[in-house]
């Protein structure tokens, strides 16, 4: 079955807990922290980002660091305005550039692969030299792997069985920031296995499933048409601004339709 994309809030729910306290914010929502929910605080500083699955978020400028509460409406209708509907706000952690690290785990033939490397942020892709490689089949292989990473093996135990027992097929913390027993995933990815929805009894939904793309509004109502059709309902907007004419193909009702840009 295909990998499918779920929030990053969704993924940090699942990856540390009731101890997390970020704060998920949706288009046509109040972008207002409201108070006592979830323990976030009114005060302080925040990350605020989109929450959607986009690559290379911080050098497309969909992620705002060390900011107040009060900026946070003004981030969310500026990225609105660019047709993006889901957003994360959380706790913003100081740390030191030399305390960020890089780890994932992916589902492979031959187990879990995991890569890690002591210096993160997003850069690390310039590196690979930086990275190292190890397969986990087993407590040993944990075990082996803390030994190497000098990471808390508890922390990557309860981490393989929460990437396990939630049908994970890829996530990517970077940065990790560990301080002392505790572990900071200051920026997640996760992809799941779309099958395990069955299995997973909630833990995420389709509703927690995104797509990289902003979508333009004709595309998500013909999302939403497909839904109540057995029938299979796609459109792609490629030039907003393009003009629409229809050409019937064979095959009874199908259509193509073609932009043509002048």
């Amino acid at each position: 079955m295909p990998r499918v994309k779920i929030t990053e809030y969704r993924a940090k729910r699942l990856i540390v807990g009731d101890a997390y306290r970020g704060l998920s914010l949706r288009a046509g929502e109040s972008t207002h922290l409201p108070a006592g929910r979830q323990g976030l605080p009114k005060q302080g500083r925040f990350v605020v980002k989109v929450d959607q699955g986009v690559k290379k978020r911080m050098k497309q400028g969909l992620v705002a660091i060390d900011r107040p509460p009060r900026d946070i409406p003004k981030l969310i209708a500026s990225w609105k305005r660019k047709g993006f509907t889901r957003f994360l706000a959380e706790p913003y952690l100081p740390h030191k550039e030399s305390e960020e690290q890089y780890l994932s785990l992916e589902r492979v033939r031959g187990g879990i692969r995991m890569l890690y490397a002591r210096a993160g942020g997003i850069e690390i892709e310039s590196h690979p030299e930086l990275v190292k490689t190890f397969i986990v089949n087993g407590e040993g292989d944990i075990a082996a792997a803390s030994r190497a990473t000098k990471l808390q093996e508890p922390f990557l135990r309860n981490l393989i069985g929460t990437f396990n027992a939630n049908f994970f097929a890829f996530l990517e913390i970077n940065p990790l920031v560990v301080r002392g027993n505790t572990a900071h995933p200051l920026d997640a990815a996760v992809q799941v296995d779309s099958a395990g929805a069955f299995f997973v009894r909630g833990a995420w939904t389709e509703d927690d499933c995104v797509g990289a793309k902003a979508k333009h509004p004709s595309e998500r109502a013909v999302a939403e048409l497909a839904k109540t059709t057995p029938a299979s309902l796609k459109l792609t907007v490629l030039h907003p601004q393009g003009s629409l004419f229809f050409l019937l193909s064979g095959g009874g009702g199908s259509i193509v339709i073609a932009d043509q840009s002048a």
